[in-house]
């Protein structure tokens, strides 16, 4: 049989052949002959498998990891200390105990800094009680050398997140607690972050933002998130004005005005509130569509110029769930009868 040959019995056959694993080791399929020797119960030979996998250069994220994910199930026992094994299982327990037990440098000598990077992270999100600096850790292991020695706290918020999105369930608390421990750092360098950093803030708690990060999203010309952010802080006047910047043309305004109308109808929370809006805005003529679309047909012609037909037509059913009803109120906002009626449960425009 070839390799593939090997490789496609194992993954599709839950048969405990004794045979199989040892042939996958002879012909250098390390980790697929570990996985086999585990399922067999020969841990022992399920460790030499691993630590061969682990043995062919400096260890990747890819390998770390898969071997990780086997050796979770059960800790590898009576590990030679010297072998790559102990060493990965080790590093990913406890990265700070590197610096104590004098093995750090064995550590950078096997494993890609990736690796390290991963260890760290991960041990910051499982042990929430316990306080250290995640970024001076991985400047340690960087040993004046190599990307970790100039890593800083939003290279670990990257990672951080990225790690997250893994989990079956996103969970921002590690997020929210790590931006509240550097708060003082994120206003000195936001000018430096892109647009996928900013929207790692965006999603948090009002008290893990840093202050003045709606000031960047509207300077990036992210109106309709900017609009949120000023109105989790009541600035009712600069969210209007984001507001009514992503609405700027129909294009825009079929992209934002579903959320933008989520987002007030949330945030108006009281009259004064309402009386801040300008009332000759694009922004107060949405909100008046959504909230009353019957009234609006008065300034249909406006309606449609600024919003186009689809946000009309969404406004429209959202507050009339009658079929015929809304179809007739549409004709209204389209005097040259460009609205068909109800045609197979859904409006349709005339071309």
């Amino acid at each position: 049989l070839s390799s593939e040959q090997l490789l496609d019995i194992s993954r599709n056959t839950d048969i405990k052949n004794p045979v199989l694993p040892g042939e996958l080791y002879k012909r250098g399929l390390f980790h697929e002959a570990a996985c086999k020797f585990f399922e067999l119960g020969n841990y022992k030979l399920a460790a030499a498998a691993s630590n061969k996998y682990l043995s062919q250069g400096l260890v990747s994220v890819v390998q770390a990891r898969a071997t990780l994910g086997l050796w979770k199930k059960r800790r590898a026992e009576n590990l030679d200390q010297n072998v790559t094994l102990h060493l990965l299982l080790y590093l990913f327990d406890n990265p700070i105990n590197a610096f104590d037990d004098g093995c750090l440098q064995r550590i950078i000598n096997c494993f890609e800094q990736s690796v390290i990077q991963d260890a760290v992270i991960k041990y910051y999100i499982h042990r929430k009680n316990i306080d250290f600096d995640p970024v001076e850790v991985l400047r340690r292991f960087g040993n004046g050398i190599g990307e970790l020695s100039k890593f800083n706290a939003l290279d670990f918020l990257r990672g951080l997140d990225m790690i997250l999105k893994d989990l079956p369930v996103k969970n921002n608390d590690c997020i929210e607690r790590y931006t509240k421990q550097n708060s003082s750092v994120w206003s000195c360098i936001m000018n430096t972050f892109s647009k996928r950093d900013l929207l790692l803030f965006y999603s948090l708690d009002k008290s893990a933002r840093p202050a003045g990060i709606e000031v960047e999203f509207e300077k990036r010309a992210m109106f309709e998130k900017a609009t949120k952010l000023y109105l989790d802080n009541n600035s009712i006047l600069e969210a209007a004005s984001c507001s009514n910047k992503a609405l700027a043309t129909i294009k825009l305004a079929d992209a934002n005005a579903e959320s933008l109308v989520d987002m007030w109808n949330e945030g108006l929370n009281s009259q004064q509130n309402v009386h801040q809006i300008p009332g000759n805005c694009k922004l107060w003529l949405l909100l008046n569509l959504f909230r009353d679309p019957s009234e609006s047909t008065k300034v249909g012609r406006q309606c449609m110029d600024c919003f186009g037909k689809r946000v009309v037509e969404v406004a429209v059913k959202r507050k009339i769930k009658d079929a015929k009803r809304a179809a007739n109120i549409l004709l209204k906002f389209e005097p040259e009868k460009r609205w068909d009626r109800k045609i197979g449960g859904t409006l349709r425009t005339r071309k």
